[in-house]
């Protein structure tokens, strides 16, 4: 990718871009070019090979600086429930089975984890630990969590998670649901 100091951005207005479109993609092909519209800069066209690095470049950006944003937003209140309300619609749901003993096992739906614990309330929070412990395994090693195709998925749940990350919090966002043996 180009250094700031090597780059010769132009910027378009949409209608100069609309009019010499022919140049502006064969500019494209060597530097980023911005669009702006009614003054706004809300898009920049790419030379190929400097897109496909940034986008290669994202998971690894996401392993390195995800951490610092999430306890960055831990501590501006109003963010935090920005946050909350993004991942409201990612909801973890778990079959609740008794056993022969009494005991309570709940079996995650979204992701393959089971506690077992005497009572509902305690499995809810061995199952919210076991989820938090899974999230901070998920996010360490994000590459290999996240090239599997089935622990893709899972990553809209880790953000939750770590956003969360607290058990009580996990534990009283788990809806389970009676389930049969």
């Amino acid at each position: 990718m180009n250094t700031a100091s090597e780059l010769q951005v132009n910027s378009w207005t949409i209608s100069s871009a609309q009019k010499h479109l022919g140049t502006l993609i064969e500019k494209a092909t060597v530097t980023p070019q911005i669009i702006t519209v009614k003054g706004e800069k809300p898009v920049v066209i790419l030379p190929l090979a400097d897109y496909q690095k940034l986008v290669k470049s994202i998971p690894l950006l996401l392993h390195t600086d995800l951490r610092t944003f999430l306890n960055d937003i831990k501590h501006d209140a109003l963010h935090f429930e920005q946050f909350k309300l993004i991942f409201d619609s990612y909801i973890f749901s778990a079959q609740q089975f008794q056993e022969n003993d009494g005991s309570i096992t709940l079996s995650l739906n979204e992701i393959d984890i089971v506690e077992n614990a005497p009572t509902e309330q305690d499995a809810r929070l061995i199952l919210a630990q076991s989820i938090l412990h899974y999230a901070e395994d998920y996010i360490n090693e994000f590459d290999y969590w996240y090239s599997a195709p089935n622990r893709k998925k899972h990553f809209p749940y880790i953000l939750k998670t770590l956003v969360l990350n607290d058990v009580h919090l996990i534990g009283n966002n788990i809806i389970c649901q009676h389930g049969e043996i």
